[in-house]
Order: C-alpha cells, then structure tokens, then sequence
C-alpha cells in the first residue's frame, strides 16, 4: 500500500493491516508511528532505544538569563571580536545566529563584539558539497563553511 492510502485508515484499520502483515504496533503508537511500521521505515520504539538516547522528561532547562550550555553551566565568557565576510556568490545579507534561544544578527562586513557560544555555532555550520577534480573527473565529497568569518579574541 502507498502511504496516502494507510493515511485515509483510521487507527483501528490500520491495526488490522498491520495485524495481517504480522508487524507488531505499540499500544501508544500515534497514527505516524503505525504508518511508518507499516512501511518499514520507522524508527525504533522507545523500549528498544538506549537508555542514552531518550529524552528524559525531568532534564532541568538551561536558566533563561545569560549563555548556558545544556547542562546548566555557564557560557565561558571568553568574548571575540566576529566578522562575518560576503559569501562567494556576494551574500551580504545579515545573518541569524541562535544559542539555545539567544539570538543575534550579525551585519556581514562589520566587526561586533560577541560571546564564544556565538563562534562555536558558525564554526559548526557548514554545507555538504561536491568537488570535480578538473585532471580525473573524480567527484570528491567535501565540506564549506556556510559562513566566511573570523575571529580575534578580546
């Protein structure tokens, strides 16, 4: 069956089918989860994930105030002096930077003074692509910063 199919179903229905087809559903499976066993494609139950995996409910919130890394402990305070250059094909919008719903946005070209949780961000945004080697034709997979920048520290 297509999954527009399964998706008309209602639960009970898909059930059955899943029934027929000897696939076990869990008892607090929403109608996505039921769709994606059914098809093949989904991903393991909570019971079968490790332990490290879940999330846990109680984890304490980082505090609101000031940069925390998710564990509670404050940002290291380290500051920098951030520059954010034009991209290749002559970017020069501004750009959005989030750290655990702190956000900031950096004019491309100007220095700002900004915090080190700002830095590892960009340092970790980076775009998939593909190189050919002009001599063999090889296509070589490789990885850009999606943002040019640099950075001083204060």
């Amino acid at each position: 069956m297509k999954r527009y199919e399964l998706e008309a179903m209602n639960k009970e229905a898909l059930r059955e089918h899943a029934d027929v087809q000897g696939i076990k559903l869990g008892a607090e499976d929403t109608k996505g989860q039921m769709i994606d066993r059914i098809l093949g494609d989904a991903a393991p139950a909570i019971e079968e994930e490790a332990p490290a995996k879940r999330m846990q409910k109680d984890a304490p919130m980082p505090p609101l105030r000031g940069l925390h890394s998710l564990s509670g402990e404050p940002s290291s305070g380290k500051r920098y002096k951030l520059k954010i250059n034009a991209s290749v094909e002559g970017d020069n919008s501004p750009v959005p930077i989030i750290v655990n719903g702190h956000n900031i946005i950096v004019q491309r070209g100007k220095e700002v003074e900004v915090d080190e949780a700002y830095i590892r961000v960009l340092e970790n945004a980076v775009i998939q692509t593909v190189r050919q080697d002009p001599d063999t034709g090889e296509r070589i997979p490789m990885e850009m910063q999606a943002y040019p920048f640099s950075a001083i520290p204060v």
